[in-house]
């Protein structure tokens, strides 16, 4: 109790608490707690206050970035898809002509 009296109460550090133990009790000055001023708590604060508006505008300018990389990615597919579909309408045309160049021949045999 003494301790916790001696740190809380009267703001001895560790060391005065042991200077206060081995030199038989005797009394002494605190040391003097540095308490943050509202300036430097202000300066803090300010400094918080910049850096999450730069975050912020990183972040938009992150999202904007990925929605135009994501429309460069639907109108790839989008392009892929089409080549791909005239190439089978293209290769089912050549199927049924040749298909058509057979079936010609075929009837002129008979």
């Amino acid at each position: 109790m003494l301790i916790r009296q001696l740190s809380r109460d009267q703001n001895y550090s560790i060391k005065q608490i042991e200077y206060y133990f081995t030199t038989d009790e005797t009394k002494i000055n605190p040391e003097p707690v540095e308490e943050s001023s509202s300036d430097d708590i202000r300066k803090d604060l300010d400094t918080i206050l910049e850096r999450l508006e730069l975050q912020g505008q990183f972040n938009q300018a992150l999202v904007m970035k990925l929605d135009e990389q994501q429309h460069y990615i639907k109108e790839s597919l989008n392009k892929r898809d089409q080549l791909l579909l005239e190439s089978l309408k293209a290769s089912q045309e050549a199927k049924m002509k040749k298909k058509r160049f057979f079936n010609w021949f075929g009837s002129d045999k008979s």
